[in-house]
């Protein structure tokens, strides 16, 4: 699979006249800015929009992947829809397209004519209300478009030397309940939390706000590592001095949409 696949995405690119990549530094973009860059050299740039709902551990990170890929890579800092910070259940699609929206503006000041991010094939078949944004400032998504999955993304990561093994870690603001205002202070503080517990080897980690109060979700497989000796009894008082009041964990464990619950 790999060698033809990797040929497809390689040559989707090449008619292409210049490219932005949507970078988040994840497992998806980073492969599509890989081959980005394998076939166009110069002719494509990463490009990481830095909106409150970005930690700055998560901007480094994608400077660093960037980097590593020996792609051009460039920061955009976004101020969002005030509207956005208060979490309404259509979130995703306001900052979608306010996103995509400055990344076509900046492909039209350099004078590339496409604008591409990571959404894979596997997405297509979930409920994201980003995709209409996308479909409406027309990005491409190379890897739906040729029907590559969250497998063969990997195989072909493990194939270009990249980490293959990276968790998913959608936005912050997906920590917290509808209707809940989001500030940057509530942003960092859970990027705290999840990178003090991440730190104990737990690679896939959710802190979860309900108000001043946090539930902390891990594979279910993991849990009874992290009540191991006194590992939860070290998290909770971490997070108790980030802030939160009370520090309970999710006997069902990870789940994308718990939030929803």
């Amino acid at each position: 699979m790999g060698d033809g696949t990797l040929t497809k995405l390689m040559g989707w690119f090449k008619d292409k006249g210049g490219v932005v990549v949507a970078f988040s530094g994840g497992l998806d973009s980073t492969l599509v800015a890989a081959v980005a860059k394998r076939a166009l050299g110069k002719r494509a740039i990463a490009v990481t929009v830095k909106t409150e709902f970005i930690s700055k551990r998560e901007g480094e990170e994608a400077a660093s992947v960037a980097r590593s890929l020996g792609i051009r890579h460039r920061v955009v800092d976004l101020q969002l829809p005030d509207s956005v910070r208060n979490n309404p259940p259509d979130r995703c699609y306001i900052c979608k397209k306010h996103i995509m929206g400055s990344l076509k503006r900046l492909a039209c000041e350099i004078g590339f004519d496409t604008v591409v991010d990571g959404t894979n094939y596997d997405d297509l078949g979930s409920d994201r209300p980003g995709l209409s944004a996308l479909q409406e400032e027309r990005i491409k998504s190379p890897l739906a478009e040729l029907k590559i999955g969250k497998a063969q993304i990997r195989e072909l990561s493990k194939a270009l030397g990249l980490d293959y093994t990276k968790p998913a870690n959608p936005c912050l603001a997906t920590r917290f309940p509808s209707g809940h205002r989001i500030t940057g202070d509530d942003v960092e503080t859970v990027a705290a939390a999840e990178d003090f517990i991440r730190k104990m080897g737990f690679r896939v980690v959710r802190v979860r706000v309900y108000d001043r109060s946090a539930k902390i979700e891990v594979r279910r497989e993991n849990i009874p590592e992290i009540l191991k000796g006194k590992r939860l009894e070290r998290i909770t008082s971490e997070l108790k001095r980030l802030g939160f009041e009370n520090v309970t964990l999710d006997p069902d464990g990870y789940r994308t949409d718990s939030m929803d619950r």
